[in-house]
């Protein structure tokens, strides 16, 4: 079984309500992302417009053959997606080694009992499945069935030259295709490059509250696209429509609110995108009924394999999942404020304890500022070693050497600096913490001038001589001595 075939166009029926079943329905999006999850290969048969067609000839390793299994699923998820819409017919879904195969079960389910309930139907037998099923039969119907064959099996037995002359090569075609000994012609459905996706209220409404069941559907067709696509959403826009101006001649004028909403993470999560939304929610008030809530996608990214972050998310327990921090963050500053939550950015400046500074969380990655970077790409190690066997002028070889001591001392700069630096005791001149410090590197020196003052001995706004030492209590700490003062103080720890 590697077809499976399924009757949007039945299911749907009562739904359709005159419009037509075609890619600007705005159920068709929805159920194609439902069935785009298990297989990128969606078709419809040329000849059947109205079927479905997935391809699972291409992920049946993944379910090891269990194709049934699949199907089910499919018809779980389907089934909840209608829930969600109040669409109560049921949904039959066949499978077959052919496309002809898979959508004849559901044919044949549909015609022998209408109000079959959902379910996926791997009978009758291929050779029991009923001549009208095949479209290129049908003209030739009547005098077959004055001959007795009714079904695909009969008409298989017939000698094939005389068929092909009576009724044409296209019939013998067609069964080669039905038994799976020719490729059905198809026609591939696209899944939309876009996601947006309006959802019309059956009643007017006036509280927020009342928008959560459409909209968190709306989020899961979105999460399915995202997945289907393999992307990552980074920002997404909810629009809500008024009552009062949903005849307007622009639908754009018929906007009441218009809310975009971004992560600082982007994810294709459907609960962390619900969450956020619901949050945001909380703070707003409807002025006026609204009739109908839309869902695009603003802005995505391909989908991440790995994550940078150190924080991941733990897997599903029962109702607690334990959310992303960025998704934590989105949300603490949708409920605290924009300036309740910060996070750190690089300065270009000298001094450490001013090489970072906290700025508000913002949705985008903030600008670093541009350090001058002594060290070109041409200062590698070989280049080095080429200029000192080239020694063609003493003073790039100490410049180079100068500048691998720079790097090799950044490298050894602690991971955690105090707020301020603290002062330290001295003993017989040598600083104490936790013990006699021990000097194990050391010094590297920072000096900023201030030009604005005049040249005296003020005019040193900062000298420090920096050393990495031991201390028997603490481990390795970071100090820095003072040389104006000899002050020795603590300014960095390595554990």
């Amino acid at each position: 079984m590697l077809w499976l075939a399924t009757n949007p166009l039945h299911w749907l029926r009562d739904d359709l309500q005159g419009l037509a079943w075609q890619a600007t329905h705005p159920y068709w999006a929805p159920l194609l992302a439902c069935c785009a999850r298990y297989t990128p290969h969606l078709y419809t048969l040329t000849q059947a417009p109205a079927y479905w067609l997935l391809d699972l000839r291409s992920v049946q390793r993944l379910w090891r053959g269990h194709t049934d299994t699949l199907a089910a699923q499919l018809l779980g998820d389907c089934m909840a997606w209608a829930a969600t819409h109040d669409v109560q017919n049921a949904l039959h879904i066949g499978l077959g080694s052919s496309p002809w195969q898979a959508a004849a079960r559901v044919q044949c389910v549909l015609h022998q009992t209408p109000s079959a309930p959902s379910g996926v139907y791997q009978t009758p037998a291929v050779d029991t499945l009923p001549l009208w099923t095949l479209p290129a039969v049908r003209p030739g119907l009547k005098a077959l069935d004055a001959m007795g064959v009714r079904t695909w099996g009969a008409l298989a037995s017939i000698p094939r030259a005389g068929v092909m002359r009576r009724w044409g090569r296209g019939v013998i075609a067609q069964l080669d295709q039905a038994y799976a000994l020719a490729e059905t012609p198809c026609i591939a459905i696209p899944l939309s490059e876009t996601f947006d996706a309006r959802h019309d209220l059956p009643t007017e409404v006036m509280q927020v509250s009342e928008l959560a069941g459409c909209a968190e559907a709306l989020v899961q067709g979105m999460a399915a696209w995202l997945r289907v696509r393999h992307l990552e959403a980074e920002a997404i826009e909810w629009t809500w429509y008024s009552v009062r101006r949903q005849h307007a001649e622009h639908p754009a004028s018929a906007a009441t609110v218009v809310q975009v909403l971004r992560a600082s993470e982007a994810h294709a999560d459907a609960r962390t995108w619900w969450r956020l939304s619901a949050t945001h929610w909380d703070k707003q008030r409807l002025r006026q009924p609204v009739v109908a809530l839309r869902l695009r996608v603003v802005s995505a990214q391909a989908q991440r394999l790995q994550t940078p972050s150190l924080f991941q998310a733990l897997s599903t327990t029962g109702e607690a999942t334990q959310e992303r921090l960025g998704a934590c963050l989105d949300r603490l500053q949708a409920r605290l404020g924009a300036q309740a939550v910060r996070q750190p950015a690089e300065v270009d400046a000298i001094a450490p304890e001013h090489q970072q500074c906290w700025l508000p969380h913002t949705h985008q990655a903030l600008p670093i500022a541009a350090c001058a970077e002594p060290v070109k790409a041409s200062h590698s190690t070989d280049v080095c070693e080429a200029a000192f066997s080239a020694a063609v002028d003493p003073r790039q070889a100490v410049y180079v050497h100068h500048i691998q001591r720079v790097e090799a001392m950044h490298r050894l700069r602690p991971p955690w600096l105090l707020e301020s630096p603290q002062r330290l005791a001295t003993k017989s001149e040598r600083p104490v913490y936790g013990g006699d410090l021990s000097l194990l590197l050391g010094p590297e020196r920072l000096e900023v001038l201030d030009w604005s003052k005049p040249t005296n001995a003020q005019s040193m706004a900062l000298m420090r001589d920096y050393y990495v030492a031991r201390s028997p209590k603490w481990g390795f700490v970071w100090i820095y001595k003072v040389p104006q003062t000899a002050h020795w103080y603590l300014h960095g720890l390595y554990e």
